[in-house]
């Protein structure tokens, strides 16, 4: 049956895997609509501006830094790369407090229903992908970000469309999620392929719920514990002892640096 599918072109090799055509055209789509993305769009606050607004806030030092890169980001398409256990939600509700000042919505969408209701919970305009994809009035234009949650489980089928949507209305998409973490019941892995691929990506990994040092290191995946910083490595207490913590960092090696 594979041999079939192979001889009359069902399935594509791919290394030593094979994949079909269908999902190699979604990989690339997905790819070029971030890259098109690139210095496409204007910041939605400066810098300067976000750190002053942020400074009496209790987030710590790696939720205002990616706070303030997703409001000043020049790229229509962003991911944060976030550990489990950083709250990453609290993050996000500093961006959508500072965005809505200046005219902006956002939409969250994530892949299941109980996240949903969480982002709804918190106050966010919360989907599924496939309730967003479907419905009829999507309510995005050039003033709306829209924030895919659990990023690392979305399957690629469903992340193209929701970023072809986002690009011909002219919105800015932000990835959150964990490479590390689950993988998509669908096919595909297109958030930690678009980080390959040079997509402009903070990171996330000071952890909050575990307060013992050697939890924190063990939470965190090995390629992490020896990745290089670009900037913003810091040291802090935690429990008594020193730890380095590392809030933002370099896209992967292969990944053009930006």
């Amino acid at each position: 049956m594979g041999d079939a599918a192979i001889a009359d072109g069902r399935l594509t090799r791919a290394n030593t895997r094979y994949t079909t055509p269908t999902a190699v055209s979604h990989k690339r789509a997905i790819l070029n609509l971030e890259r098109d993305a690139r210095r496409a769009v204007q910041p939605v606050m400066l810098p300067t501006e976000v750190e002053a607004r942020l400074a009496t806030t209790h987030l710590n030092a790696a939720q205002k830094r990616a706070v303030v890169a997703i409001v000043d980001a020049v790229d229509g398409v962003i991911g944060v790369q976030g550990l489990a256990g950083t709250d990453k939600t609290t993050m996000l509700a500093s961006v959508r407090a500072l965005a809505e000042e200046r005219g902006y919505t956002i939409k969250a969408i994530a892949p299941y229903g109980a996240q949903v209701k969480n982002l709804q919970h918190e106050g966010f305009d919360g989907k599924t992908p496939m309730a967003f994809v479907k419905a009829k009035e999507k309510g995005i234009d050039d003033k709306t970000i829209v924030v895919l949650d659990e990023a690392g489980v979305m399957p690629t089928r469903l992340l193209e469309r929701t970023l072809r949507m986002a690009h011909d209305a002219g919105a800015r998409v932000v990835l959150v999620g964990d490479t590390g973490q689950t993988k998509a019941i669908e096919a595909g892995r297109p958030f930690a392929q678009l980080q390959r691929a040079g997509m402009a990506t903070g990171a996330l990994d000071e952890i909050i719920r575990q307060h013992d040092p050697t939890m924190h290191t063990a939470r965190r995946p090995k390629r992490w514990r020896r990745s290089v910083t670009c900037e913003n490595s810091r040291m802090t207490m935690r429990g008594g002892q020193r730890s380095r913590t590392t809030t933002w960092r370099c896209p992967p090696r292969n990944a053009t640096t930006r």
